[in-house]
């Protein structure tokens, strides 16, 4: 079973080594385009797109900084000392603080030739049936936490959840950034980057939550522990789909 469970680690070290992208993939979130949109603003906007991934590919020692605690955790996640989901916790948040690292970057990177607007709402990038997921897996894994023999692990999770939720609400607030290229396609790539980002990492705070209610609320004796796995199902469905639900979206220009 440990060399199942350790095997996620492992690959996720392996992406970190040989994809570029992998603290900032694009491409992902414009796989629809408007079709009213002319072939000369579908150019303008490729064009911004190449440009920001271009500027959002951090140096190699950061994915090899990743990839050296990931492997790190595939070897904790092998001892029987260690409970399985702690290793998968830390990950979560590495991963998630590496999203608000690329921002961070990014700034410093471009601050020359960067235009920055005015703070975003935040609720744009997180509205309600998100924060309710998020809040919701947070309250399971608190929940978990108080019963007998699974505290250190709920504790550790629930703060897993905790600072997920801060790095998104980071990432949802951040200012817009222009490079000067094109500022009205500029604008749309990088709200939809914000938003989609910020969402992301909600969801992935929800899978660590599900993934230790499954396994943790079958050992439970409360009467209404056949209920946690499938609440936190839900919270990771609801993150999942508002996720998905961006990415399918139509561009239009701002």
């Amino acid at each position: 079973m440990r060399p199942l469970t350790a095997a996620p680690l492992v690959g996720v070290a392996a992406l970190a080594v040989f994809w570029e992208n992998f603290f900032g993939e694009i491409a992902g979130y414009f796989t629809r385009v408007a079709g009213r949109l002319s072939w000369m603003e579908k150019l303008r906007l490729l064009r911004v797109i190449e440009a920001r991934q271009e500027i959002e590919t951090v140096p190699a020692s950061y994915r090899w900084t990743f990839a050296v605690i990931a492997l790190v955790l595939a070897a904790l996640e092998l001892s029987p000392a260690v409970p399985f989901i702690v290793p998968f916790a830390i990950m979560s948040v590495a991963l998630a603080c590496g999203m608000l690292g690329v921002y961070i970057f990014l700034f410093r990177r471009c601050t020359p030739r960067a235009a920055t607007l005015a703070r975003r709402s935040v609720f744009r990038a997180l509205p309600a049936p998100v924060l309710a997921a998020l809040a919701g897996s947070f309250l399971i894994t608190l929940a978990l936490a108080l019963t007998p023999g699974h505290r250190f692990e709920g504790i550790a999770i629930a703060l897993t959840v905790l600072v997920i939720a801060i790095v998104s609400w980071r990432i949802a607030v951040a200012p817009t950034l222009l490079l000067g290229l094109d500022p009205e396609w500029e604008y749309v790539v990088d709200e939809r980057l914000r938003i989609g980002r910020a969402r992301a990492v909600v969801a992935l705070g929800c899978v660590i939550a599900s993934l230790f209610a499954t396994v943790t609320a079958p050992l439970v004796a409360a009467r209404y522990a056949e209920w946690i796995p499938l609440l936190a199902t839900a919270c990771t469905v609801v993150a999942a789909f508002e996720n998905a639900r961006l990415q399918w979206q139509e561009v239009h220009p701002a």
